[in-house]
């Protein structure tokens, strides 16, 4: 018995051999149609002896990867030599004298103010090399004849990097002074000022970048550090920098560029903010119910300061492949060549402020620049704009204010004292002011009389130590103000009476109002030029409309419910 359990296992070890063996063959021959990349001698050589060289990155210098400082310099002087549409600057020097390449690509012809503008760049260097390549593939998409047209829509400054130290010298995201390139260390956050800027050249110049050109779009493209051909990440597509819970932004026009890069390129991004499923939260509710949130930092980084200071919508794509980039330009080149109405014209950044019950306070303008312009300066006047509402909302009758400034509310509330709610029988007092040039008070006051609105609310008040409050300037590009009404968009809403501080406005894009439909509704834009603007630190809207739609405001009662109602005895109320 023993020798037949013997000979039983030697047979069944003997068999494992061979299943092992054919296995291996399987797997083999399964795979020798499998591209691999990482076996591309010309891109990281490595020692024969080494099964898996790539794990040591500090081993293998720069001048192994595809694109090092020779092949990196080649390519910016020949897209600049080859085309007329491409201009190449040498912005700054770093702490080793390595020139800081920017390279504009636009139609130089076409003025300023007919076309947006966006920056492209990569600031980590070698710690996350494949945004270098994203830039490079980016400059190569927009120089080609497939980007003649947009070249008159738009205009690009791409820097390939920002951190040459980083990208061909070292594997680092900081330079050689030990300065991070793209976190907050650099950065007195306070003052929007550098610390020590003459130990940080590469920040000095994206500074100045910024504050010349005030782009509409940041692309800032992250990636890793690519130790083999064929090594990827999960690549995603955020619009919020640092804080992925955060989306300062309307989704839409990332959901074009991956609408694009779905039909056209060889690669994908996921929903990244739909796939995590978790809010953001400090303080104790992450204290105690840590696995309920997802991980959230307060975080400044260097593309932030473009947003505090020019409101520059800022896309994040972290890239597993070099084509994404590419696929983010022609998912924006689609938007922007199927604008959505409720943008006005606009890319989806000048929303300055958003108050609740739809109101907005947005850049003016019918070019590019003009936007541009009003943009900036409303966007520094942020902290001092505030907005009252009239309340409680009724549907076909509605009015707000918007005050900038001290002056502005203290014009608004008259003679009563400045609160969070003007409480006063707003119809009665405003109707009791003088009227000027400005305001027609009398029409203002006679038109929240006929309604049933009874005082303004501003929900979004914070400090409300009216002392404190700081002077601002009127605006000085003019300004937009823009309402939802609530009204489906199949249905037609015809407005009745319109008007600015009292005085009606006619339909214009330029000085009155427009009515547009959206998938929200309808909403009521009020275009204020500069010359108007400018005189005014108070802006009171009253509009009154009618509608073809059957609204019901109240559940309707059938006469069966009436009648079982009459068989129970009321409640008994509590005095």
């Amino acid at each position: 018995m023993c020798r037949i359990k013997r000979i039983t296992v030697i047979l069944l070890a003997f068999f494992a051999i061979i299943c092992m063996g054919s296995e291996v063959e399987s797997v083999r021959r399964n795979l020798a149609a499998m591209p691999r990349p990482w076996k591309n001698p010309n891109y990281n050589p490595a020692p024969a002896d080494e099964a898996y060289p790539h794990t040591d990155r500090s081993r293998y210098a720069s001048s192994h990867f595809a694109v090092n400082w020779q092949i990196y310099e080649a390519a910016v002087r020949y897209f600049s030599e080859k085309y007329s549409h491409v201009k190449l600057e040498t912005l700054g020097y770093t702490l080793e004298k390595d020139p800081l390449y920017c390279l504009t690509v636009t139609n130089f012809a076409v003025p300023d103010s007919e076309k947006f503008k966006v920056l492209v760049y990569s600031a980590h260097g070698g710690q996350e090399r494949n945004g270098v390549h994203g830039c490079l593939a980016v400059l190569d998409f927009l120089s080609s004849e497939a980007a003649e047209k947009w070249r008159d829509k738009f205009e690009f400054k791409i820097i390939p990097t920002l951190n040459p130290y980083g990208a061909f010298r070292t594997q680092s995201s900081k330079n050689s002074s030990n300065r991070a390139i793209k976190e907050e260390f650099s950065w007195d956050i306070k003052s929007l000022t550098l610390i020590n800027p003459e130990t940080v050249p590469e920040l000095v110049v994206f500074k100045k970048v910024i504050d010349e050109m005030k782009p509409e779009l940041l692309i800032d493209c992250h990636g890793f550090p690519v130790e083999y051909p064929g090594q990827i990440m999960t690549q995603c597509l955020m619009g919020s920098c640092g804080n992925h819970a955060l989306r300062t932004w309307s989704q839409s026009l990332m959901n074009s560029m991956l609408q694009v890069a779905n039909a056209e390129g060889g690669t994908v991004f996921p929903y990244e903010e739909e796939e995590l499923q978790r809010l953001a939260s400090a303080g104790d509710q992450r204290k105690y119910h840590a696995r309920y949130y997802r991980h959230s930092w307060d975080r400044f980084e260097s593309s932030i300061y473009a947003y505090l200071k020019c409101h520059s919508m800022i896309i994040l794509p972290e890239i597993g492949y070099d084509e994404l980039p590419v696929e983010c330009i022609k998912g924006l080149f689609n938007f922007t060549d199927n604008l959505h109405p409720r943008f006005h014209g606009g890319l989806p950044v000048d929303n300055i402020f958003t108050s609740w019950g739809g109101i907005m306070v947005q850049s003016y303008g019918v070019k590019p620049g003009e936007r541009r312009a009003s943009r900036v300066d409303l966007w520094r006047k942020n902290p001092g704009i505030q907005i009252w509402q009239l309340n409680p909302q009724s549907t076909y009758h509605a009015g707000y204010a918007v005050a900038f400034g001290k002056k502005g509310i203290t014009e608004f509330f008259g003679s009563a004292e400045p609160s969070h709610i003007l409480k006063v029988n707003v119809g009665k007092t405003f109707s009791e002011r003088s009227d000027s040039n400005d305001f027609c008070w009398s029409a203002i006051g006679e038109f929240i009389k006929v309604g049933p609105g009874r005082h303004f609310t501003n929900a979004n008040l914070i400090d409300t130590n009216f002392k404190n409050l700081v002077q601002i300037a009127p605006p000085q590009h003019g300004i937009t103000l823009a309402s939802d009404i609530p009204i489906a968009q199949k249905h037609n809403v015809k407005m009745l009476d319109v008007r600015l501080n009292g005085y009606p406005l006619q339909e214009s894009a330029e000085d009155g109002y427009e009515l547009i439909k959206h998938e929200a509704g309808h909403r009521l834009f009020i275009n204020v030029p500069a010359e108007k603007a400018k005189k005014l630190h108070l802006f009171v809207v009253t509009y009154a409309y009618d509608s073809d739609a059957v609204i019901k405001w109240t559940w309707q009662v059938n006469k069966e419910i009436r009648e079982k109602a009459k068989t129970i005895p009321p409640i008994h109320k509590v005095k």
